[in-house]
C-alpha cells in the first residue's frame, strides 16, 4: 500500500496488485526464457508476440494504475489513460470497489484503490474493533478530501460554488499511447503469425 510523499508527490495504490503484477510479469518472462533457451522446440513468434502483449496487459490493468497529488492536481492514472483534476474542483470522493472522484455532475473513477464491501459495511456501522485503523481505502478518501479542501481554502473557493463547478472545465484525459501502441502492435503479429 502506497502513500509516498515526496518529490512525486503523495501516490496511492493498492500493494496487492504490485506484488500480483510483479508474479505475473515474472510468469511470462519465463516463459519467453524457456522458449529462448529451447530453441529447438519450435517456440513459434506468434508465442513471443503473445507473451508481449501479455506482459503489457498486465503492466496496463494491474501495474500501472494508481492515484497521485501532484501539486494542485490529482491525478486518477488508469487501464489506458490517465485523468487530472484539479484538487479545489473534487466536490466528493468515496472508495468502494472503486475509487469514485466527483467534480460537478461528473464522476472519474480509480481502480487502483479499493475498499471490500466487508470493510466498507464495517466502517459505515462504526463496528470495527476498537482503535483498529481504518482501512486503506478509508485512509486514501479520507486524504484525498482532506487535500481538495485544503486546496479549495488555499484558493479561497467556497466548496459547491460556481468557482469550483467552472474548475471542471480544467478536467484533462491524455492516452496511454505507449501502452495502446504495444497491445496493438502484438496483437496484430498474433494474428499475422497465427494465421500463416
Amino acid at each position: 500500500m502506497g502513500g509516498d510523499l515526496g518529490a512525486k508527490g503523495e501516490v496511492f495504490r493498492s500493494s496487492g496488485s504490485v506484488v500480483i503484477g510483479t508474479i505475473g510479469l515474472a510468469m511470462v518472462a519465463l516463459v519467453v526464457v524457456l522458449g529462448v533457451v529451447e530453441q529447438g522446440s519450435g517456440f513459434p513468434l506468434w508465442g513471443y508476440a503473445l507473451c508481449g502483449f501479455l506482459a503489457t496487459l498486465i503492466w496496463a490493468a494491474i501495474l500501472r494504475p494508481r492515484i497521485r497529488v501532484a501539486g494542485e492536481d490529482l491525478e486518477l492514472r488508469g487501464f489506458l489513460d490517465t485523468v487530472t483534476v484539479p484538487l479545489a474542483a473534487v466536490s466528493g470522493v468515496v472508495v468502494h470497489q472503486v475509487a469514485a472522484v466527483r467534480v460537478g455532475e461528473r464522476r472519474y473513477v480509480s481502480a487502483a484503490v479499493n475498499r471490500t464491501f466487508r470493510q466498507s459495511a464495517r466502517e459505515l456501522r462504526g463496528k470495527g474493533r476498537p482503535g483498529a485503523p481504518p482501512s486503506y481505502g478509508s485512509m486514501v478518501e479520507n486524504r484525498i478530501r482532506k487535500r481538495a479542501d485544503d486546496a479549495r481554502a488555499q484558493r479561497g473557493i467556497p466548496a459547491d460554488s460556481d468557482e469550483q463547478w467552472a474548475l471542471g472545465d480544467e478536467v484533462r484525459r491524455t492516452w496511454a499511447w505507449p501502452e495502446i501502441a504495444l497491445l496493438a502492435g502484438f496483437a496484430l503479429v498474433v494474428v499475422v503469425t497465427g494465421v500463416l
